[in-house]
């Protein structure tokens, strides 16, 4: 008697008619073990087609073969029969149930449409879902629906979809409870209340593991971008970190705590500017007081090791004491320090680096430095700043006056500033060095801004930072932002976009991410 594979399964099943062998067919396995059998009976069939259905014989036995398959797997393989179509795309599966007529294989075809042949139809119809050690499978069956498309395949599931139509195409993420009873009306009702418990029992481990979501959507192709952005917002949660600048600085001790000196960490912070960029011609490095001049004096270092003399500009007769030691190490290798008190200080040079201010720069700036970032601002080279353009709050992002980078530089982490308020107007394209800091605790994530619209896209508040301060009494020069689109976004469950022209901050009930356009 054939052996066939189905649901991760073998099973025993003797056709009674040839349309059945051959739908079955492509199931077929070679093995001669079997987990259980499925064959209908000539009583069952004759059976089913006085009492329940009047059709062709074959389609009765089918109907059985697949009843008697759902049953067992719910009663003994953890598993539940499922109307939906179900795809396959980039080796994940996606769910999309509806009472018939509503317009799934409508919706599939155009996933099909959108993503070309990146899917694969797993089933159409009458797919099977099986947790197997704690993960969620869909696998497909012989029986296909109307359309007679899918696969012989098993494919870990990724999201499942409650289809409505709509006007508008959103993605709701929603709870079981929510959507109960076209769950229910999704699968064959269990008539013990054994395996009814077994059922909700695979619902619960389903929907805690796999994003369940209300689709209402049009015939647009649109609207399979819509849901698949919905499920798809994980795959960029983890690319990189944005932090404050009190985060920043305790990580930074605890990572000289654990024996990486500030020395070799200033070292390397003027290395990751130096890869950052393709240095050129004439360089000045304008210096201040701090560790931010201190990189700035690393930065001359390795420029002289690397056949460049440049200019060293200084706005304070201050040090730290890292930045002391690189300064005599580069006035030694070669540096030339050079009189910042002079009409046109950079003009000539290529380069100008911007060392003035770091991320710990609160209030106003010095009449004295006010005076330098606009002489940099005036000049025709190319602008590095180190860190963050100096004038910029690191925190905030406020900035009556800042330098105007051509690139920004930030080191070890980005930091929330840089993309609030005033920032996104001061820097023209930004990167991130990381130079081994062990940070002390998360805070929010970096998204890719050519994602925005997935947050945007289904059922979000969105608002410009200038709608923001006027709803809700901010200024500029407050912090807090990030906090408070993660409160907004508990509150109300939605996500919470606030967006300047080029960066936003978004607030997605459990994350907030940021993102910007002039990161490279």
């Amino acid at each position: 008697m054939p052996i066939y594979r189905i649901a991760k399964l073998n099973i025993q099943i003797d056709p009674l008619y040839s349309q059945t062998e051959k739908r079955l067919a492509p199931f077929l396995s070679q093995t001669a073990d079997y987990d259980f059998d499925a064959s209908a009976s000539a009583e069952e069939v004759k059976s089913y087609i006085e009492e329940k259905e009047p059709c062709p014989p074959y389609l009765a036995e089918g109907a059985i073969i697949l009843t008697k398959i759902c049953k067992t797997v719910l009663s003994d393989y953890s598993g539940m029969f499922f109307h939906s179509s179900s795809l396959m795309l980039d080796g994940e599966a996606y769910l999309f149930t509806a009472l018939s007529g509503t317009g799934k294989s409508t919706h599939t075809a155009l996933w099909r449409k959108r993503f070309g042949d990146r899917v694969t139809m797993i089933n159409d119809d009458k797919p099977i879902i099986r947790n197997i050690d704690g993960k969620f499978w869909v696998c497909s069956t012989p029986w296909m629906g109307k359309s007679e498309i899918g696969t012989n395949i098993d494919v870990p599931i990724k999201a499942v979809y409650v289809l409505q139509r709509g006007e508008k195409n959103t993605a709701e993420r929603v709870s079981t409870a929510r959507v109960f009873k076209q769950l229910l009306e999704a699968t064959l009702v269990p008539n013990t209340a054994e395996n009814m418990q077994k059922l909700l029992e695979l619902f619960d481990g389903l929907f805690s593991s796999v994003p369940l979501f209300l689709l209402s959507c049009n015939t647009d192709e649109e609207a399979a971008q819509v849901a698949y952005n919905a499920a798809n917002k994980e795959l960029i949660m983890n690319i990189e970190h944005v932090i404050s600048v009190e985060n920043m600085r305790q990580s930074d001790a605890q990572t000289i705590e654990n024996g990486i000196t500030s020395a070799e960490l200033m070292h390397r912070a003027a290395l990751g500017i130096f890869n950052a960029a393709k240095f050129v011609g004439k360089v000045a490095i304008v210096c201040g007081s701090g560790n931010n001049g201190g990189d700035g004096y690393a930065l001359a270092c390795i420029l002289c090791e690397n056949g460049f003399t440049p200019s060293i500009f200084r706005v304070s007769e201050k040090f730290s004491k890292d930045g002391l030691f690189y300064y005599k190490t580069a006035l030694s290798l070669g540096a030339v320090e050079e009189n910042i008190n002079v009409p046109d200080p950079f003009a000539g040079y290529d380069i100008v680096v911007d060392c003035i201010l770091g991320t710990g720069f609160r209030g106003e700036v010095s009449d004295e430095i006010k005076h330098v970032i606009e002489e940099i601002n005036l000049c025709q080279g190319f602008i590095i700043s180190a860190d963050i353009n100096s004038g910029i709050n690191g925190d905030t992002g406020a900035a009556p006056i800042a330098v105007n980078s051509d690139l920004t530089v930030s080191i070890g982490y980005l930091k929330t500033g840089m993309f609030l308020n005033d920032a996104p107007y001061y820097i023209d394209k930004l990167r991130n060095a990381d130079i081994g800091i062990t940070l002390l605790r998360e805070e929010y994530k970096l998204v890719d801004y050519e994602m925005l619209h997935m947050f945007e896209g289904y059922n979000s508040i969105s608002m410009t930072i200038e709608e923001f301060y006027e709803r809700f009494g901010y200024t500029p020069e407050d912090g807090g932002i990030a906090e408070k689109a993660a409160q907004l976004s508990a509150e109300q469950g939605k996500t919470v976009v606030i967006k300047t022209e080029h960066s936003a901050v978004i607030g997605d009930i459990k994350y907030v991410y940021f993102c910007a356009d002039y990161i490279i």
